[in-house]
């Protein structure tokens, strides 16, 4: 089904690039750039195949003051239960900075800005918010539907250690969809929170 040759080959780019680092110790962004360019291709021929589905939700009618005062909403409660999520596992693990390959290798701040805030708020809501919630809603139901997304959402980043806060925010993003019948406030918010996280790596000082 689909569903199913969509998630194994999405997972295997994550998988295949997290075992190429950490087995050449390679981390530069080009190869970053590679994975997000094979995700972006796979992500656009899927949705293609939905595009009854997916098109509506890419329309910017429902984008009302409703609609403005629901993602701030959203934004405030996910920050709230990642940052404390965060917080509570900075006591136990240490975590990798996204920004730090940039750095090493001397690649400039707009190439980490489109990397890692632009191409996954677009494509990433595309692909879980849009096309797996749209083919899995029929199958499972809306509630099923929303937590197997967050949960494959979760997945997809191959560490356990953001697997609390990744399915959160997949939640959050799901449900946010479901509520406006837009992709438009997820893909805004995604981007606001990955930008807010190199913000806080020192996007704006150091380059």
């Amino acid at each position: 089904m689909p569903v199913l040759w969509f998630f194994g080959l999405y997972l295997l780019t994550s998988v295949a690039f997290a075992v190429y680092v950490r087995a050449t110790g390679d981390d530069h962004p080009a190869a970053d750039a590679v994975v997000t360019g094979i995700d972006a291709a796979l992500v656009l021929a899927f949705a293609w195949r939905e595009r009854r589905e997916i098109l509506p939700l890419l329309r910017c009618a429902n984008l009302g003051p409703r609609t403005l005062a629901l993602t701030a909403a959203v934004a405030l409660g996910m920050g709230a239960l990642v940052e404390g999520w965060f917080w509570l596992a900075a006591f136990v693990f240490e975590f990798d900075t996204y920004l730090g390959p940039y750095r090493e290798h001397g690649c400039p701040a707009w190439m980490a800005v489109v990397l890692i805030v632009v191409c996954p708020a677009v494509f990433e809501e595309i692909a879980f918010r849009g096309f797996l919630l749209a083919r899995l809603t029929p199958l499972l139901g809306t509630r099923d539907a929303l937590l197997l997304q967050a949960t494959l959402f979760a997945i997809i980043h191959v560490s356990p250690v953001v697997f609390p806060s990744h399915f959160l925010i997949g939640l959050c993003l799901g449900w946010l969809r479901l509520r406006t019948g837009s992709l438009w406030p997820g893909v805004v918010l995604h981007a606001a929170w990955n930008l807010k996280v190199l913000v806080a790596e020192g996007l704006l000082h150091g380059w």
